[in-house]
């Protein structure tokens, strides 16, 4: 694979994470009610609230097809619920390779090693679309952001485990189906369909397991995201850190260009 190939599809990893099983009993409790009870199985609100500025170090798996891939290194930082930043550091033919993409708001950029470019419209898009379910999987954005509308599907089998199903619809986006584990009332899962790039009209899950609690909050240390039924990606938390502002300097892009 060529270093420009690699590049591409690293870069492409950063933006970014079922079984014909028998249903389980339905009870009658609400939409509403289950992402608030979900909410406090978090820790709150305020709690959740908090990472919303945090610098996260993380090791993960890189999947290429069939059963190889490349382990990585990252590091992410995070603003709000619109500007990010995440570097992914590997080794590739014996020589470390580095991306970085930073989104802030409507535009962003990518830098793979010396090079420096504006990210594409279609890689934005999918950069925001994974920013909009980031921000639906903190769960309280459902009960105070009024352009969220929830609706509570028919109950499921999810590895073994009875699921509640959400639904979660925005105008002009997709819609988000949430997995909540009816036991720990923990998310398990989160499916959407990508409307972009390689993937547009195919499904991509996200499933999450191992929560331990940090910063008051409970949070899931790895995550696993499969497009169109293959595992793509794997990440395992390895810390995070709080921060009471974020250096608006990562943001900025680099004064390097593309040759």
């Amino acid at each position: 694979m060529s270093r420009l190939r690699n590049c591409f599809v690293f870069a492409l990893a950063l933006t970014l994470i079922q079984g014909s099983l028998p249903l389980v009993a339905q009870d009658k409790t609400d939409a509403t009610a289950i992402v608030q009870r979900a909410i406090a199985a978090l820790g709150g609100e305020d709690a959740i609230r908090k990472t919303e500025h945090s610098h996260m170090t993380l090791n993960g798996k890189l999947y290429l097809g069939s059963d190889k891939h490349r382990l990585f290194r990252m590091e992410s930082w995070v603003d709000g619920t619109s500007r990010s930043r995440t570097e992914m550091r590997m080794t590739v033919d014996g020589k470390e390779l580095v991306v970085v993409k930073a989104v802030s708001g409507n535009t962003g950029w990518l830098m793979a090693g010396d090079a420096v470019s504006d990210i594409g419209a279609d890689e934005l898009k999918e950069a925001q679309a994974s920013n909009r379910v980031a921000n639906a999987t903190k769960l309280y954005p459902l009960l105070t952001d009024s352009r969220y509308a929830i609706e509570r599907l028919a109950d499921k089998m999810d590895g073994g485990q009875g699921v509640f199903v959400l639904k979660v619809s925005s105008k002009d986006h997709p819609d988000i189906t949430l997995f909540i584990n009816q036991k720990t009332l923990l998310l398990a899962r989160v499916s959407f369909t990508s409307t972009t790039g390689k993937y547009k009209g195919k499904l991509i899950e996200e499933v999450y397991s191992d929560y331990r609690k940090k910063a008051g909050t409970k949070i899931a240390h790895l995550r696993t995201i499969h497009r169109d039924g293959a595992k793509y990606f794997e990440t395992e938390l390895l810390s995070l850190e709080i921060l009471t502002q974020v250096e608006p300097s990562l943001f900025k892009k680099p004064n390097k260009d593309l040759p």
